[in-house]
């Protein structure tokens, strides 16, 4: 088991980050794909197999949507495996551990500032506190 996390831990850098400029998010994942709103900005990136729906406050990432990318049918496919929530859950932490709610569907840092959802459609968002 450990090894798959080890290789999803390595995937992080596919994952969002909350905090960082619509530029930073340029660098990290290349231009947009789509210009989703203006009014709050919100922009829509593809890395590694997945879609990452951003909303931008006060100029930072204050919210991320993760889906798997459709195929050419539209399906998304399976879940988030457990190992990917965590790698992206680590990513989006700020140093402060998570803790898991109802089974694993909500999550939220130690010290309150974050926190997550994971649907079954294979959906995780993770929004910060300050929003």
């Amino acid at each position: 088991m450990k090894p798959l996390i080890l290789f999803f831990l390595l995937m992080i850098p596919a994952f969002g980050r909350l905090g960082e400029t619509l530029e930073q998010c340029r660098v990290r994942y290349g231009k947009e794909t789509k210009v989703l709103q203006e009014k709050p900005v919100v922009r829509l990136f593809r890395k590694d197999g997945f879609d990452l729906s951003i909303t931008f406050a006060k100029e930072v990432a204050r919210q991320i949507l993760v889906t798997r990318t459709p195929d050419a049918a539209g399906s998304r496919g399976k879940d988030l495996a457990e190992a990917e929530a965590k790698a992206f859950l680590e990513a989006n932490g700020n140093g402060s551990p998570w803790v898991s709610e109802f089974g694993g569907m909500m999550y939220s840092t130690k010290d309150g500032q974050r926190s997550a959802t994971k649907d079954k459609e294979s959906l995780l968002m993770a929004f910060d506190s300050d929003l």
